[in-house]
């Protein structure tokens, strides 16, 4: 095998992602028996609900398949949107 790669000395100041500080807390918690829906990294744990997979299906049919901007849209922002966020409820 030839000689290791010499990293730069800007390569080796990267810091690891804030993400992962959250990915390694899920973890935790999941191993001292926490229920834990991650979102943190990936996939999430659990399959997509059947509603929410139909709503994407249309808004594709409908034309809406470009990024959003990064601050989101503002109609999610209404109150009826928002309700049952966070409440673990996957059908609000």
């Amino acid at each position: 095998m030839g000689p290791q790669p010499r990293l730069s000395l800007k390569a080796k100041q990267i810091q690891p992602s804030p993400i992962r500080k959250i990915l390694a807390k899920a973890q935790a918690a999941k191993r001292q028996g926490l229920h834990i829906t991650d979102l943190s990294v990936g996939r999430p744990d659990f399959d997509t609900p059947v509603h929410i997979k139909e709503a994407a299906h249309r808004a594709m049919d409908q034309g809406h398949v470009h990024y959003t901007a990064s601050a989101g849209i503002g109609e999610c922002y209404l109150p009826q949107y928002r309700e049952g966020m966070g409440s673990g409820d996957l059908h609000a």
